[in-house]
C-alpha cells in the first residue's frame, strides 16, 4: 500500500478553474452507494477520449487531482474516482494521512469496489464530451485498475503504477485468486511502471507477471526503474524521483496516444 500523505481534494472556491480546463466535483451511482469523483476536461470543444484515474491508498488527494489535470491538459477527459466513496465524507480524515487511511483501506471489499468502478466507467462513457468507446484506466498502488481491466472488455487500455500484485494478510479481499493470477483474463493492452527498490513488490513477482503475460499471450508492457521506490512517479510525494517519473509519464502518454487515438 502506498505510503503517501496529502490533503483531501476540496472544490475550488468561487467556481474557479485551472487554466484551459473545466473541472467539477461529480456524483454517480455505485454498488448501493453514491460514487464521488472529480471530472476534468479541456475547455476546447470535444469529444475527448476518457481516462479513469484510480488513486492509491491515500485517496482522492490534491496531488492525485493534479495528475488528473495533467492528463486533461494532454487532451483527455479525466475522471478521478474517490475509492473511498463507500465511506461517508464526514468519516474521512481531513489530512488523508497514511496512518489514518490504513484501517479504512483494509476494509474495502474488492467485489463491491469493482462494481462501483463499473459505475464510474459507465458514467464517464455516458458524457457528451467523452468518446465512450475510447476509455482507459490508470491507477496507483492498489490492484484494482488491473483487476478491472480483467473484467471489463470495453476498456482500451490499463496503466498500473506500482500496483500491488498480491494481497496483504490484513486486507479484506478474496485471496482465492490473487491479482497476479487474473492476468489470464486481461482484456486490453496493459502498461506497468515499477520501482526497482519497491520493497512491497519484489522483482520476483514482476518476473512472474511478465511470464504470465507471455504464457497467455497478453499485450503487456512492463517497465522497471532503477533507484526508484514505491510512489516514485507522483510529484510532491515523499518518494518522488524526477528522472524516473519523467520517463514513466512520457511512456504513459505515448501509450494513451496509441490506445485511445489510433
Amino acid at each position: 500500500m502506498c505510503e503517501e500523505d496529502g490533503q483531501a481534494f476540496r472544490p475550488i472556491a468561487g467556481g474557479g478553474m485551472p487554466d484551459g480546463l473545466i473541472e467539477s466535483p461529480v456524483r454517480f451511482p455505485g454498488d448501493g452507494i453514491v460514487n464521488r469523483g472529480v471530472l476534468i476536461y479541456p475547455e476546447a470543444p470535444g469529444p475527448y477520449p476518457g481516462v479513469m484515474i484510480h488513486p492509491g491508498a491515500g485517496g482522492m488527494t490534491v496531488r492525485v487531482v493534479e495528475i488528473g489535470r495533467q492528463v486533461a491538459r494532454k487532451g483527455y477527459a479525466s475522471l478521478v474516482w474517490d475509492l473511498y466513496s463507500s465511506v461517508p465524507e464526514s468519516a474521512m480524515p481531513a489530512d488523508m494521512s497514511f496512518p489514518a487511511m490504513v484501517p479504512i483501506f483494509r476494509e474495502l471489499d474488492d467485489g463491491s469496489h469493482l462494481i462501483s468502478m463499473g459505475g464510474a466507467f459507465d458514467y464517464l462513457a455516458s458524457l457528451p464530451m467523452v468518446q465512450g468507446d475510447r476509455i482507459a484506466v490508470m491507477g496507483f498502488c492498489t490492484p484494482f485498475p488491473l483487476l478491472f481491466a480483467c473484467q471489463n472488455p470495453r476498456l482500451r487500455g490499463c496503466i498500473s503504477f506500482y500496483n500491488v500484485l498480491r494481497y496483504g494478510e490484513a486486507n479484506k479481499a478474496d485471496r482465492a485468486v490473487q491479482p497476479i493470477d487474473r492476468v489470464a483474463n486481461l482484456w486490453c493492452p496493459w502498461q506497468g511502471h515499477y520501482g526497482e527498490d519497491d520493497a512491497g513488490i519484489p522483482l520476483e513477482q514482476l518476473k512472474e507477471l511478465d511470464e504470465l503475460g507471455r504464457t497467455f499471450e497478453k499485450r503487456m508492457e512492463q517497465h522497471i526503474y532503477p533507484g526508484c521506490g514505491h510512489g516514485f512517479a507522483e510529484p510532491g510525494g515523499p518518494n518522488y524521483n524526477e528522472k524516473g517519473a519523467e520517463t514513466a509519464w512520457n511512456r504513459t502518454f505515448e501509450f494513451l496516444e496509441r490506445q485511445l487515438r489510433s
